[in-house]
């Protein structure tokens, strides 16, 4: 049996982060970021850059201009953190 298969995929939208902060009461991090909107997203971390990211357990819907907000209290006593914002 021979043929073709054709294989239409839509292309994965882009995440941008656009700021990290940390609140200064609770030492949570605040990450800021756009996307398309209503696209449900969830927050991955790392404590540096040569370990594994895990789930923060955090998740949020992009509004309908595609901006997302999240507030990542699983850090608030790390010193520093680095972030992924991924599609479930």
């Amino acid at each position: 049996m021979t043929g073709t298969v054709t294989v239409n995929a839509a292309p994965l939208p882009t995440i941008t982060i656009t700021s990290v902060s940390r609140d200064p009461v609770s030492g949570h991090f605040l990450i800021d970021g756009v996307s398309q909107a209503s696209l449900t997203l969830s927050l991955v971390s790392a404590s540096d850059l040569g370990s594994q990211f895990n789930p923060t357990g955090e998740t949020a819907m992009s509004d309908g201009s595609g901006l997302f907000h999240f507030d990542d209290a699983t850090a608030a006593t790390a010193l520093t953190q680095f972030y992924k914002v991924t599609i479930p």
